[in-house]
C-alpha cells in the first residue's frame, strides 16, 4: 500500500497533466457548437458579455 502524501502527489501531477492535454487539445482541435452545429476553431481572443453577444433587435428590448 502507498503512502497518502505519495497518493497526494501522484493525485497533483495527474491533475497537472490532465490540464496540460485538455488545454492542447482545445487549442488544436475544432470544437462543434452544439446549438448551431458548426464546427469552430476555440478562441478566447474575443470574449464578450453576454448583452454584448445578442444585442436586442428593438432598442426598447
Amino acid at each position: 500500500m502507498i503512502s497518502e502524501s505519495l497518493y497526494i502527489e501522484m493525485m497533483k501531477n495527474c491533475s497537472k497533466w490532465n490540464s496540460r492535454v485538455e488545454t492542447e487539445r482545445k487549442g488544436r482541435y475544432t470544437v462543434l457548437d452544439p446549438q448551431t452545429g458548426i464546427a469552430q476553431h476555440p478562441s478566447h481572443h474575443a470574449i464578450y458579455e453576454l448583452s454584448n453577444r445578442y444585442p436586442p433587435s428593438n432598442p426598447s428590448q
